[in-house]
C-alpha cells in the first residue's frame, strides 16, 4: 500500500511542477529558457548532493545511465517547457503524462512483465485517448503547429526518461538511487546554466519563486520514479502515476488557469482514465 501512496505522490509532483512552469509563463517571469531550467535542476541537484554527500559511492555503469538520462531530461524539460508557454496545461501534462506507454511497453517486451489481454486493451485505448486530447483547432495554425511538435518531443524524452529508470533498476534493484539522481540533475543545471550564458540569457530574480519549488518537486517525482522501479512493476507504476496526474492536471488546470475541455476532449481524458484502469 505504501508504494501505491508514492506511486500517487509520484504523480502529484509531476503536475505541481508543471503547474509551477505554467504560473511563471502566466505572470511573464519565467526569462529564459535555459536559464529557468537550470534554475529547476540546479535546485534539486544542490539539494540532493548535500543530502547523500556522506554515502555517495561512485559507481561507472549508473555514471553512464545518468549521462543518457541528463540528455532526455534536458530535452524533456526544454520542449515540455516550450510546450506549456505555447498551449493549454490541461492539454499539454495530459498528454505527457500518457507516455506511461512507452515505460509500460518496454517493461512488457523487453523485462518480460507478463501482458494480459486486458492490459493489451488499455494499451489501445490509452492511443486512441490521446488522439481524442489532441488540441481545438482555434487561433494561430502556426502557433498550434509548434505546440504540437514540442507536445511530441516532450512526450518521447519523458517516456525515454522513465524507460532509462526501470532499466537502471532492472540491473541494479535498490542501488544507486542517490547516485544516480544527484549525478542526472547537476549535469542537468550545468548543462543549461552553460547554454544560457552562451546565449546571453536575462533571469529575473522573480523566475526563481516558481524554477526553484518547480525543480524540487521534479526532483521528487524523479527519484521516486527511481526507487519505486524496483520494487513495483512498470505496467503498475507508471500507470498509476498517469491516473493521478491526469485527475490533478484537470482539476489545477481548471481552478489556476481557468482552461476548459470540449466534450471530445473529456471523451479522451475519460478514456485515458479507463485504459490506465485496464492496463493496471
Amino acid at each position: 500500500m505504501i508504494y501505491v501512496l508514492l506511486a500517487v505522490l509520484t504523480g502529484a509532483g509531476k503536475v505541481t511542477q508543471s503547474a509551477l512552469t505554467k504560473m511563471a509563463g502566466e505572470k511573464g517571469v519565467q526569462g529564459g529558457t535555459f536559464f529557468f531550467n537550470a534554475a529547476k535542476a540546479g535546485s534539486v541537484g544542490v539539494l540532493l548532493f548535500l543530502i547523500t554527500l556522506s554515502s555517495f559511492s561512485f559507481h561507472l555503469p549508473t555514471f553512464w545511465y545518468a549521462v543518457v538520462y541528463t540528455v532526455s531530461l534536458a530535452l524533456s524539460m526544454v520542449f515540455g517547457y516550450l510546450a506549456l508557454l505555447r498551449g493549454p496545461m490541461s492539454l499539454t501534462s495530459a498528454i505527457v503524462a500518457y507516455s506511461a506507454v512507452m515505460p509500460c511497453a518496454y517493461s512488457i517486451l523487453v523485462l518480460n512483465e507478463p501482458l494480459t489481454l486486458w492490459k493489451g486493451i488499455g494499451l489501445g485505448l490509452l492511443f486512441f485517448a490521446v488522439y481524442l486530447l489532441r488540441k481545438e483547432e482555434t487561433g494561430s495554425k502556426q502557433k498550434e503547429k509548434h505546440w504540437l511538435w514540442y507536445l511530441v518531443l516532450t512526450f518521447l524524452f519523458t517516456g525515454f526518461c522513465s524507460v532509462i529508470q526501470k532499466q537502471h533498476q532492472a540491473v541494479y534493484p535498490g542501488e544507486y538511487c542517490n547516485e544516480f539522481s544527484v549525478l542526472s540533475f547537476v549535469f542537468t543545471a550545468a548543462i543549461f546554466l552553460l547554454l544560457g550564458l552562451l546565449r546571453r540569457e536575462r533571469s529575473p530574480a522573480a523566475s526563481l519563486v516558481y524554477s526553484l519549488p518547480a525543480g524540487l518537486f521534479m526532483g521528487l517525482a524523479s527519484y521516486l520514479t527511481l526507487f519505486l522501479s524496483s520494487r513495483m512493476e512498470g505496467s503498475l507504476l507508471f500507470p498509476l502515476v498517469t491516473v493521478t496526474q491526469t485527475i490533478l492536471n484537470l482539476l489545477l488546470s481548471m481552478l489556476l488557469f481557468r482552461e476548459r475541455l470540449c466534450p471530445r476532449q473529456i471523451v479522451g481524458l475519460v478514456l485515458g482514465l479507463f485504459s490506465i484502469l485496464l492496463i493496471r
